[in-house]
């Protein structure tokens, strides 16, 4: 590694452009103009923030650019925060380059070419593509699968596809890739807010999870089908009865054998029924009792 490539220097961010909600590309330059340094194809650099940090980003432009190098940037973190919010004219530091190049004059020459990534991921092979269109007699076709069912979006930042040509040669062509679900977008948005607004965005999740359980523990299940029935029906207005005089809980029913017929007639059975339902009544958990004794009490002394 050249000891160059560790020392960091001066740089100027000439023009920024926003590719995505969450990736920009920076055009840095050095302070008397050009290239900061020289690197190759898929390599990379670190770029720093004073006082902030620092974070390895890969190089996105081709080696055959002379005023400029390019760095695409996601914001997920401290260091690519503060990058964002970068205005053209600010300074920033960069060393580098580091990583091992792609063989783009060695074992690629000469050959077909396939480029496949996904996300920001793409950044690294961005550089190897400008490469290979500003050498374009040097290699053969540029395919791509388009099987694929998110070709459209093969470049996050939007700026390139690969189309048929009317020659059958594969070439890029300029498009923003704008097809993204609702979802992605959402989540992009989230990302984004909690990146730039950490504290507030905190303080929402926490509101939100306090209003959550306050909620639920005023909630109330009613297990009850005729509970559902507006007030004033009749089936509605017999259920409220019942728990009004049930003491408004759960409800046990005995039925009791006699043992003959006609066996409520016996007075002394009659008498223990009733001693029976007093005893329930006097349990700490039992609210109210009904039993068929004191109704035929109440029937008797209406007939009397």
């Amino acid at each position: 590694m050249d000891k160059e490539a560790l020392i960091p220097h001066v740089a100027v961010v000439t023009r920024i452009v926003k590719e995505t909600p969450d990736v920009k590309s920076f055009y840095v330059s050095a302070p008397e103009g050009g290239k900061p340094f020289e690197h190759k194809p898929g390599q990379c650099a670190m770029l720093s923030i004073p006082g902030q940090g620092e974070s390895m980003i890969s190089i996105t432009s081709s080696p055959t650019e002379q005023d400029f190098i390019e760095f695409s940037v996601k914001k997920v973190g401290r260091v690519t925060g503060y990058l964002h919010d970068l205005e053209p004219g600010s300074q920033i530091l960069v060393r580098g380059p580091y990583g091992r190049p792609f063989p783009v004059d060695t074992e690629l020459k000469g050959h077909d070419l396939v480029f496949v990534a996904g996300g920001i991921g793409l950044a690294p092979l961005h550089c190897v593509i400008n490469y290979v269109r500003a050498k374009r007699q040097d290699y053969g076709k540029l395919f791509e699968d388009r099987t694929m069912p998110t070709a459209q979006v093969l470049v996050v930042q939007g700026k390139y596809i690969f189309s048929q040509s009317a020659s059958g040669v594969m070439i890029v062509n300029v498009r923003r890739a704008r097809e993204r679900i609702l979802f992605d977008r959402f989540l992009h948005f989230s990302r984004g807010l909690a990146c730039e607004r950490p504290r507030a965005t905190t303080a929402a999740f926490l509101v939100g999870l306090a209003v959550t359980f306050v909620g639920f523990a005023r909630v109330e299940v009613e297990t009850a089908g005729t509970k559902l029935i507006f007030k004033g029906q009749p089936l509605r207005d017999t259920e409220d009865l019942v728990d009004a005089r049930m003491g408004n809980g759960s409800s046990l029913e005995f039925l009791i054998d006699t043992g003959r017929p006609s066996g409520v007639e016996d007075p002394d059975f009659m008498r223990r029924l009733d001693r029976l339902a007093r005893a329930a009544e006097s349990h700490p958990l039992v609210t109210k009792t009904d039993c068929v004794v004191p109704a035929l009490k109440r029937m008797r002394r209406a007939m009397h």
